[in-house]
């Protein structure tokens, strides 16, 4: 018996011209720590962006640890009712970041979150804005989304940017800590069906049925 059949997750593909998405799978986790070890948040990023302490390079083997425990929690919290699903962005087959999708009560609500990094090295070339529509098209068109909801520090000039490039707008502004424990102002976006920038090229999703049915959604919305 095969992964896709024991776990369906592991049989989900989404692809979008030079673009390459699925579930983090155990092959994947040595790149994906040697990407947060070479820094995600680049040199002029005036004030830590991320509500998680990672991503400014140097990685100790703890906290490498700690990436892999959080990635297998994912898998083992899964259900229809609550689940989160780091998702491995690859581009012309390199491994280049994670894209996040999370809900709660989905079938529902229909309603998600989601979040994404970008390995500086990747970054500024149009890949985040392409994780971000591929991930929302495969939301509002294969999961039956009725709304996407995100979320970036005031000052993250860059993520705020990628999110108004998809079609995600200004929806309320809170107080959050960052992951070097300062609190700030965070402005939550959303992002409806009809708002979405839709990528150049058109998405193929392969392993949906198993996907779907293990969320409790039967059937492609």
């Amino acid at each position: 018996m095969d992964w896709a059949t024991l776990w369906p997750p592991f049989g989900l593909s989404l692809r979008c011209g030079p673009l390459e998405m699925h579930p983090v799978r155990f092959d994947d986790m040595p790149a994906l720590i040697a990407l947060i070890d070479s820094g995600i948040i680049a040199d002029d990023v005036p004030n830590y962006p991320m509500i998680s302490p990672f991503g400014l390079g140097g990685y100790t083997l703890d906290e490498q640890r700690d990436s892999l425990q959080f990635w297998w929690s994912t898998w083992a919290n899964l259900t229809p009712g609550r689940w989160a699903i780091p998702m491995t962005a690859a581009l012309d087959g390199v491994i280049v970041g994670v894209q996040d999708i999370m809900a709660t009560d989905f079938p529902t609500l229909r309603s998600a979150e989601t979040g994404s990094w970008l390995a500086v090295a990747h970054q500024g070339r149009g890949t985040g804005t392409l994780m971000r529509q591929v991930i929302a098209a495969f939301a509002f068109d294969h999961l039956g989304a009725r709304e996407l909801h995100s979320g970036a520090f005031h000052d993250n000039a860059r993520s705020l940017a990628v999110g108004r490039k998809a079609g995600y707008v200004e929806n309320g502004r809170c107080l959050v800590r960052r992951g070097n424990g300062e609190v700030d102002v965070e402005i939550r976006t959303r992002l409806l069906p009809d708002q979405l920038v839709r990528p150049g090229h058109p998405l193929e999703v392969s392993g949906l049925v198993g996907f779907l049915e293990f969320l409790g959604l039967d059937a492609p919305a």
